[in-house]
């Protein structure tokens, strides 16, 4: 499985877009001697700590990222492993993202559990579906077609519930605002009178409570 994935890693970033491979680099001729003597060379050390750079995550939020993955993307961790010992530049960049959408999905839960549970089951056949386009392009079979296809039906008819679900919080917000206009209207001059005296009595107490100036 291990070359597989190693296929996949060049062209795709952890549920986000296609990747492309990277450029061919110029003869390093350090690089090469690497190869055959074990030891690292300079350029690549020079990668390596530039890939750390690009992370800029602290170490809970790498666990945050990667305890995501083993808990709702089981597909996706071997790739992310796989990123983390041959790829670190893209490997920061997966995590980086994964952290993001680990947040946006907590602070949605917070929120609405429910629809937590559609955003979530999303980002999951997203995921499915972006492991199939990359399969697809080493092995154009019917099976994974229909994979595919049954994975796309499925991410749009969430879209469709969590569309549904946003239009009745819509309609839910629209009834409120449509209740409040109808009270002003219909008690125009009292709202008026109310908030004044509300004005009123508010300056009548600050001018009993300002103590007078002293005297010289």
């Amino acid at each position: 499985m291990i070359g597989f994935v190693a296929r996949l890693a060049p062209i795709l970033l952890i549920a986000t877009a296609e990747t492309a491979p990277p450029a061919p680099r110029p003869h390093d001729p350090g690089r090469a001697a690497a190869k055959t003597t074990g030891q690292t060379s300079p350029a690549h050390t020079r990668d390596e700590s530039s890939a750390k750079q690009t992370t800029r995550l602290t170490p809970e939020q790498e666990t945050a990222a990667t305890s995501f993955v083993q808990q709702h993307g089981p597909e996706l961790a071997e790739l992310l492993t796989y990123l983390k010992e041959h790829r670190p530049r893209q490997y920061g960049r997966a995590v980086a993202d994964l952290f993001r959408t680990s947040q946006r999905l907590a602070g949605i839960r917070k929120r609405d559990r429910q629809r937590y549970q559609l955003e979530l089951h999303a980002w999951q056949v997203k995921s499915h579906i972006e492991l199939l386009a990359a399969q697809l392009r080493f092995d154009d079979s019917n099976t994974l077609r229909t994979d595919l296809r049954k994975s796309i039906e499925e991410l749009l008819e969430i879209r469709k519930q969590l569309l549904t679900q946003e239009r009745k919080r819509l309609g839910q917000r629209i009834h409120r605002l449509d209740s409040q206009i109808e009270r002003l209207n219909s008690d125009w001059p009292s709202e008026v009178d109310r908030r004044l005296d509300a004005i009123t009595n508010r300056t009548r107490k600050k001018s009993r409570t300002k103590k007078p100036a002293k005297q010289p």
